[in-house]
């Protein structure tokens, strides 16, 4: 393939779009679509809700009694199936020994010595996530909705999505969020940090109870963590000790104190999703931005990322018909590229990323 028709991978960057996404519960949840096609949506109504599957409990009660014939345990029950129970509630009991309930649910079952609990479940409510309009009904799943807004997508995420007022981290770094600060700033809010995540900024995020994080990167024994937190995570570079880029950096900066939604997708083999931030922007009356072009060829004077080793913008200066001879001794199809420093170097064309603008 000659790098004159080559398509490069698109990761958005752009100030005001059309966004088209999905809402839909959770692949193990059906329920109630509460919308109609044609319906406009503000970013926490509710859109659709349903309830999880429920897990069940075996609670193996002759054992627990020491019974040899389990068909005594009849004689000791003191609940019955379809019954309701809490974690205080006795099972069954013989003189002083009691069996409690392990957890709140119902009885769904009693045979073989062995009664069975199937514990309640919160429904799940699912919010719109976006001012916009409802364009697609999902029967039984959700919503597909039409947006506008500046959209941010990243390069790893947590599987967690949350809303939020963004907000940028205390000169001193997101540690130093404490005391006040959290009730008039970033208490529930998604907060934007330039430095890679620490440690020691897991314990804040749960201590002060952010609603996200928008971060360059962290070292990949941080990921249980992240994996772990209730915040939604979502990392711009990539891992390691990588700083954000400034193009990055500017554009949050420029949207400080605007509501997002920051959907941080975790990136599987079979995910076409980006994890992604999602802000509401203003528009002028009438005006509809354009969407996002997905078929952006590379050309000469394109302004491009170059990614892999850190994250940086320049413009295409050349697009070479046959491949190019790299100081690593591989030869690969490149694109030379003006970096933003003056500097011009050959960067393999699968190290390259465009906005999709």
């Amino acid at each position: 393939m000659i790098s004159e028709v080559y398509y490069p991978e698109q990761r958005h960057l752009l100030g005001k779009t059309t966004i088209r996404r999905e809402r839909m519960l959770p692949d193990n949840t059906t329920g109630d679509v509460l919308v109609n096609q044609g319906t406009r949506v503000a970013l926490r109504d509710i859109v659709a809700r349903g309830d999880a599957p429920a897990p069940y409990v075996l609670v193996e009660a002759a054992r627990f009694f020491n019974l040899s014939n389990p068909e005594k345990l009849l004689d000791l029950l003191q609940v019955q199936v379809g019954e309701q129970v809490l974690p205080s509630s006795v099972l069954a009991a013989q003189r002083r020994k009691r069996l409690f309930a392990p957890t709140s649910g119902t009885v769904v079952e009693i045979a073989q010595g062995s009664i069975v609990l199937q514990e309640y479940t919160p429904q799940v409510e699912l919010e719109a996530g976006a001012n916009g309009s409802v364009v697609g009904v999902r029967r039984g799943r959700g919503i597909v909705i039409e947006a506008y807004g500046a959209v941010l997508q990243g390069v790893w995420g947590n599987n967690r999505r949350s809303i939020g007022t963004l907000r940028l981290e205390p000169s001193e770094g997101m540690e130093n969020i404490y005391g006040d600060l959290v009730d008039t700033q970033y208490r529930g809010a998604v907060v934007i940090t330039r430095r890679p995540l620490r440690r020691a900024t897991f314990q804040v995020m749960e201590e002060q109870a952010l609603s996200g994080v928008i971060a360059p990167s962290m070292e990949p024994d941080l990921i249980d963590l992240a994996m772990g937190s209730i915040a939604a995570i979502m990392l711009v570079e990539g891992f390691g000790a990588q700083r954000m880029s400034v193009g990055v950096a500017q554009f949050l900066d420029s949207m400080e104190g605007r509501q997002a939604t920051l959907d941080a997708v975790l990136p599987a083999s079979l995910e076409t999703r980006r994890p992604e931030v999602i802000i509401n922007v203003p528009l002028e009356p009438g005006e509809r931005p354009p969407a996002p072009n997905l078929n952006t060829a590379l050309r000469v004077g394109k302004e491009v990322r170059v990614v892999r080793s850190g994250s940086t913008v320049g413009s295409i200066i050349g697009l070479p018909k046959e491949p190019v001879l790299l100081d690593n001794g591989l030869r690969v199809p490149c694109a030379q590229v003006e970096m933003v420093t003056g500097e011009k170097i050959f960067v393999p064309l699968a190290n390259i990323e465009v906005s999709g603008s």
